[in-house]
C-alpha cells in the first residue's frame, strides 16, 4: 500500500498482488494514476494513456507500466513532479512511459505516429487530437531509418570489435524487432496486430523467424551466430524490398 498526501488529502493507491507476484490491476491503477495527475497538474493534464506489455495483455510480473502522459506545456520542474508522482504510485523499477508537452507532440516525427496510435489505449482524452497526421510513406522512412541504423550496428560490432557481437549487444538488437514488424505488416495489408501471437500467426519466412528468435533472445535461450545471420539477413532483405 501506497500513499500519496497533498493539500491534506490522502489518496490510497493499492497495487493488487494476483497470486502472489507483482502482476497490476491495470485498469484499476490507470483510473488511480488519472486522479491523482489531475490532482497534481489539474487542468493541465490533456491526456492519459497505456502502452507496452500491459496495454497488450502480454504483461509478466516483471513488465514495466507503460503510461503516456500529455500537458499542455513541459517544464524540467514538471518532470520532477512527474517522477516523484509516479514512484509514489508504483515500485520505480516498475515505472516507464513516455511524457510530453502538446506543442512537442503535435510536431513529431510523422513516422512513429502510426506505431503510436495503435499501440495507445486511450484513458483520459483522445490521443489522435494531439498527434501530427502520418502517410504510408512515413511508415516506410521510419522502418528504413531503423534497420539501417540496426544493420549499420551490427556491421560495426562483428568488424570492429575482437569478440565479435556479444549477446548482451543481440539481445538489445532484437528489442525493436517486434515493433517493426508490426509497422512492416501494416504497410504491406493495412492492418496493424496488436499482440505478438496474433503477429505471428500472420508472418512467414525470415520474418517469422526473427520473431521468433526476439523470443528465445529474452530469455537468453539462443546460438549467438545464429542469431546474428539472422538478423543480419533479415535487415537486407527489409532494406532490398521495402520500396518494391
Amino acid at each position: 500500500m501506497r500513499y500519496l498526501i497533498k493539500n491534506s488529502k490522502r489518496i490510497v493507491f493499492q497495487i493488487m498482488n494476483i497470486g502472489g507476484n507483482n502482476m497490476v490491476n491495470i485498469d484499476d491503477y490507470m483510473h488511480r494514476l488519472q486522479l491523482v495527475l489531475q490532482q497534481v497538474f489539474g487542468n493541465r493534464l490533456l491526456y492519459l494513456g497505456l502502452q507496452g506489455s500491459y496495454r497488450r495483455g502480454e504483461e509478466t510480473p516483471t513488465s514495466d507500466i507503460d503510461a503516456m502522459v500529455i500537458l499542455d506545456y513541459f517544464t524540467i520542474q514538471d518532470m520532477d513532479l512527474y517522477r516523484k508522482t509516479v514512484t509514489n504510485l508504483t515500485p520505480e523499477e516498475q515505472t516507464c512511459g513516455f511524457i510530453c508537452g502538446k506543442q512537442e507532440l503535435l510536431h513529431w516525427n510523422p513516422g512513429e505516429i502510426c506505431q503510436l496510435i495503435h499501440e495507445t489505449k486511450d484513458y483520459y482524452g483522445n490521443l489522435k487530437d494531439f498527434v501530427p497526421e502520418y502517410t504510408l510513406q512515413d511508415v516506410k522512412n521510419h522502418i528504413k531509418v531503423n534497420v539501417g541504423n540496426l544493420y549499420h550496428g551490427l556491421c560495426h560490432e562483428f568488424i570492429h570489435f575482437s569478440q565479435g557481437v556479444e549477446k548482451e549487444q543481440l539481445q538489445f538488437a532484437y528489442k525493436s524487432i517486434f515493433y517493426l514488424l508490426q509497422n512492416l505488416h501494416f504497410i504491406r495489408t493495412g492492418k496493424f496486430i496488436l499482440k505478438k501471437q496474433d503477429l505471428a500467426s500472420y508472418l512467414e519466412g525470415l520474418d517469422l523467424q526473427v520473431l521468433q528468435t526476439a523470443e528465445s533472445v529474452k530469455i537468453k535461450e539462443f546460438n549467438g551466430q545464429h542469431a546474428f545471420q539472422l538478423l543480419f539477413g533479415w535487415c537486407q532483405q527489409v532494406l532490398h524490398t521495402i520500396d518494391c
